[in-house]
């Protein structure tokens, strides 16, 4: 696993205001307590209200304000891990499509649900997609 770079994590928080963020589409799931999906959304981030923008900032802005690699950690995947079919195949999908084909986010819902929720507290999985191009 590698380290996150306090500074950085700082610097990506000051980039998110209205004005200066680049995100493009905004997209996650509710869980329930045995890791089933109870809802979804998926929406692009200009259409949501002024407020509803700003509310989404702030819940992306607290990300960054985690503990550093204590809750807030890097996982690098090994070449192993990026086999054919692998979590790491279907992250990258999703990075390709913009987080634009549903089928697929809710496939890594699922996934998730079923891997990672054991017992674990997390109301809802939450991505938030910047685009470099604007």
């Amino acid at each position: 696993m590698g380290k996150i770079n306090r500074e950085d994590m700082l610097e990506l928080t000051r980039r998110m205001t209205l004005k200066r963020n680049c995100f493009d589409r905004i997209a996650g799931a509710y869980l329930d307590e045995e890791g089933f999906v109870d809802g979804t959304f998926n929406k692009h981030f200009q259409k949501l209200s002024q407020k509803d923008q700003q509310d989404n900032l702030n819940i992306a802005k607290a990300i960054p304000f985690s503990d550093t690699n204590v809750q807030l950690k890097e996982y690098v995947f090994t070449e192993t891990d990026r086999r054919p079919g692998s979590i790491w195949q279907l992250l990258m999908a999703l990075n390709e499509c913009g987080l634009k084909n549903d089928a697929m986010l809710d496939t890594f819902y699922e996934e998730f649900g079923q891997r990672y929720r054991k017992g674990k507290a997390m109301p809802f999985i939450f991505f938030m997609a910047a685009m470099t191009s604007r």
